[in-house]
């Protein structure tokens, strides 16, 4: 069976990964050139779900090495007021049987993605953009991209994102909602120099600053479990991780209307430490000390549970494609688990099973239900 997957950034190659052991043909195609990656998105939490996921997508030396080159676990999540005091504090035990129930993860996004595209490399198009698609009489997939250029598939995957284009076709009555906050983060190393200013929480885990105004700003140190590079040469020789250093994680949550114009690095990076240094001063050094091109921006979105499951067809959505949400450290594991679930079905097509849409449908009333109820509590979380 052919398979095309529209988006390269984490659910798109593990559901390429899942698939492909079991011999279907797969095709990802992404918009951005293989670089542009290189500096989208930074520490993020995968809870069990999400590290149960990569162990059934992925062959076992590339699962491990997923494990071995995660950040070291802190005590919890606290929050901070602006005097950089923790006025609450959640401790995240560890489940005691690893081995069935996940573990909890925090890893690098940039170091993820490469070990999930490894081994995928020949199933690549970069620099191409998904355009619109076609369902033939004979069921096949006609999928135009902007370079003039189409694939046909018996299956088309939207792993598109938040503002997915093919879910925009597939399910334009689907509610996506922008909820007026915009997300400025960066990323500072951790140096001689710049530990001294980083509140001790944000090295023990997940912190929250919180500010006035509906502003806020997550900090997280991400402290590599093992070295990547040489671990990578260990378990996937020939796999080149470009991480090389430990670093603070930062987010800035402001309204969108507060946002500065234009919207370049420097200038939110100026923006940004001007304002958490009329908080504590230290935090303007912080924002200050990121990397240079490391500041950018996002707008935060959620959607609405459809009242019924849409008619299934050889097209369908997974992760944020499918339901966006507010980021509250969940949203990349409910992407996993997406992939994870689409591929379990697929499986089934592989061995004749079941058919092709028959698979699509019982993959979409699960990702219906496991999906809005993640983005369900990551409105609770926000509120």
């Amino acid at each position: 069976m052919r398979i095309v997957i529209i988006g390269a950034g984490l659910a798109g190659p593990l559901l390429a990964q899942g698939v492909q052991r079991h011999g279907h043909d797969v095709t990802l195609v992404e918009r951005r050139p293989p670089v542009d990656h290189l500096r989208t998105g930074y520490r993020i939490h995968l809870d069990p779900q999400g590290e149960l996921a990569l162990g059934a997508c992925l062959p076992a030396r590339l699962h491990e090495l997923a494990v071995l080159t995660s950040g070291t676990l802190g005590g919890g999540v606290r929050v901070l007021n602006t005097d950089l005091e923790v006025i609450n504090e959640l401790v995240v035990p560890q489940p005691a049987d690893l081995e069935s129930e996940g573990r909890h993860l925090t890893v690098d996004r940039q170091t993820l993605r490469e070990i999930l595209l490894a081994g995928l490399e020949d199933k690549i198009e970069y620099g191409v953009g998904f355009e619109g698609f076609r369902i033939a009489d004979d069921g096949t997939v006609r999928v135009d991209l902007d370079n003039g250029s189409a694939l046909t598939a018996d299956l088309l995957v939207g792993a598109d994102g938040s503002g997915s284009r093919l879910r925009q076709q597939l399910l334009p009555d689907l509610e996506v909602i922008d909820i007026g906050q915009v997300n400025i983060f960066g990323r500072t190393p951790l140096t001689n120099q710049t530990l001294p200013d980083i509140p001790w929480a944000a090295l023990d885990g997940f912190s929250t600053v919180i500010g006035p105004d509906g502003r806020a700003m997550p900090l997280a140190a991400h402290r590599f479990a093992n070295p990547p590079r040489t671990t990578a040469a260990r378990l996937w020789p020939g796999l080149q991780l470009s991480a090389d250093h430990d670093y603070l994680m930062w987010v800035f949550s402001l309204p969108a209307e507060a946002i500065p114009d234009p919207w370049t690095s420097t200038a939110l990076q100026d923006f940004t430490a001007d304002q958490v240094g009329r908080w504590q001063p230290s935090l303007r050094r912080i924002v200050r000390a990121s990397e240079t091109g490391s500041v950018q921006t996002t707008t935060v979105r959620t959607s609405r549970r459809p009242d019924a499951p849409w008619p299934s067809c050889p097209v369908t959505v997974i992760g944020d494609a499918a339901h966006p949400m507010i980021p509250a450290g969940i949203g990349a594991a409910v992407a996993l688990a997406d992939a994870a679930a689409l591929a379990e079905q697929l499986a089934a097509v592989a061995t004749g099973e079941r058919d092709l849409i028959t698979a699509v449908s019982r993959y979409e009333r699960q990702m219906i239900k496991d999906g809005f109820d993640a983005v369900e509590q990551s409105e609770r979380r926000f509120s």
